[in-house]
């Protein structure tokens, strides 16, 4: 049997635990989006999974779910830097001039998301001041407990 204090103990913390509401997947790799949806759902932390192919598509359904009502925002968004069309850093171009454009009060968390440990490519993903993180795929259970703590609510 359990003690009530346990009992206490147990409700604090699910009351604590954190999630994040949503999470945007920008990819072009099905494997991979596939792989990182999976891990994301596992967590059971993570509500809405939406995804795009290439970072054009991700910036139309940023504006879509801007425009929606109520408004809406991927929480965090999961960016590859190699994509057709608009790869991860054209895309982070224009994200933020939208952001500095609409001035946006909340915008989401961008993670770069690849496969590249490029060490060009880390530098210059860390001079956009919207991203808040680079990430190494695949994707692991470690990796989701990680951005869960550090970008959940």
């Amino acid at each position: 049997m359990v003690s009530k204090g346990n009992e206490a103990g147990s409700v604090e913390k699910l009351t604590q635990e954190k999630r994040i509401e949503s999470v945007m997947i920008v990819d072009d790799s099905e494997p991979s989006v596939f792989l990182t949806r999976k891990y994301l759902e596992m967590s059971g932390k993570c509500g809405e999974i939406y995804n795009a192919a290439n970072g054009e598509e991700a910036l139309d359904s940023l504006q879509k779910l801007r425009s929606a009502d109520p408004p809406r925002k991927p929480s965090v968004i999961l960016l590859d830097i190699n994509m057709p069309r608009m790869n991860g850093f054209e895309f982070l171009e224009e994200y933020e001039k939208l952001v500095e454009k609409t001035e946006l009060d909340e915008v989401s968390y961008i993670l770069m998301f690849t496969t590249s440990d490029y060490t060009e490519d880390i530098k210059r993903a860390k001079k956009f001041k919207s991203v808040s993180k680079y990430i190494v795929k695949p994707l692991t259970s470690e990796n989701v407990d990680e951005i869960i703590d550090e970008f959940g609510t």
